[in-house]
């Protein structure tokens, strides 16, 4: 068998628990819901329970959450309530509440409401929170098995994702994503299907694997073009992209048995931009990468001569070197 092609079903009703996703040994990338995220959604569920008890109001007339940011910068939100004035409809603030980002301390403020319904609702504020501190909902799981995939080098066979290739010398990764999956039957279904070696499929992957890592480095070039043309690049931040971007050569790599001879093209473009970046490295003046068409430097620049092992002093080495040349030569 040469893969799987692997796609997956992930109810929107799905919840589970971070420790759960520890227990899976997933503790280095489940989502961890930020504070503030989590207060967000308890005020919106104590909201949206508050306004399907309202009656005699109009269903233009909604219980509202109005987000603040106090001086110490702490961020909060007010329950606003509607109610009959009279003859006139209006809105009161039944509380306000707003939370340490830092700590994930809550801070209440009794609003226009009577103190046993104040209580009541910080009550219900506060349990909701707990919970949802703790909470992996249907899109933080999607973004898990996302990075679960791409530990397998999952290939996607659509732009938009959403189903992917994986090579069978990652089995062992996949049978990881599997288990995960066998966790939650019912509102998740993992769907795979066997891959191989005939003609038609070999082609498919190879336009599929050549695709993904061409995009990749298209957009790479798009995103480190972006931070040369600021002209406030420095040398320190042009290291660090060529260390993202050894990153997808390393995968391109492992897949140069999938993309056969287009593995040729892909591997001249990682050349060409390396060259070009290690060649701006060489003209940079006082810790200053000069502004300079990327494109245009991968199709014609000298290249730097640096091996692919080589640490980072190393190159800062052969970049000297290569600097102390060009002024030599007047170039």
């Amino acid at each position: 068998m040469k893969g799987r092609i692997v796609t997956w079903f992930i109810g929107d009703t799905f919840r589970t628990t971070a420790d759960k996703l520890v227990e899976l040994g997933l503790e280095k990338i489940i989502p961890r819901n930020a504070y503030q995220t989590a207060l967000k959604k308890s005020v919106d569920l104590v909201k949206d329970r508050l306004w399907n008890a309202v009656t005699g109001l109009p269903r233009s007339e909604k219980v509202r959450r109005a987000k603040f940011m106090d001086v110490e910068g702490k961020l909060g939100y007010v329950l606003v309530v509607p109610y009959l004035d009279g003859q006139e409809y209006a809105t009161k603030n039944a509380l306000s509440v707003k939370v340490d980002k830092k700590t994930g301390a809550l801070d209440f403020t009794q609003g226009e409401i009577g103190h046993d319904q104040f209580t009541e609702l910080s009550d219900e504020i506060i349990a909701k929170y707990r919970v949802e501190k703790n909470t992996v909902d249907a899109d933080q799981f999607r973004a898990v098995v996302g990075r679960l995939v791409e530990k397998c080098n999952g290939i996607s066979l659509r732009s938009t994702g959403g189903i992917y290739y994986i090579d069978e010398r990652y089995s062992e990764q996949y049978a990881k994503v599997k288990s995960v999956f066998d966790v939650f039957p019912g509102v998740t279904n993992l769907i795979a299907m066997p891959v191989y070696d005939d003609a038609e499929t070999l082609n498919s992957i190879e336009f599929s694997t050549t695709r993904t890592f061409d995009g990749e480095l298209n957009s790479f070039i798009a995103k480190a073009q972006k931070e040369i043309s600021t002209g406030s690049l420095t040398t320190k931040r042009l290291k660090g992209l060529m260390n993202e971007f050894d990153d997808v050569k390393r995968r391109a790599s492992e897949h140069a048995e999938n993309m056969r001879t287009s593995y040729e093209m892909i591997k001249q473009k990682n050349d060409d931009l390396l060259s070009a970046m290690k060649h701006a490295l060489v003209k940079a003046k006082d810790d200053a990468i000069p502004v300079f068409d990327l494109a245009e430097a991968m199709a014609g620049v000298a290249p730097v001569e640096t091996d692919d092992s080589e640490t980072e002093a190393e190159i800062d080495d052969a970049v000297a070197r290569a600097r102390a040349l060009s002024q030599e030569l007047g170039v």
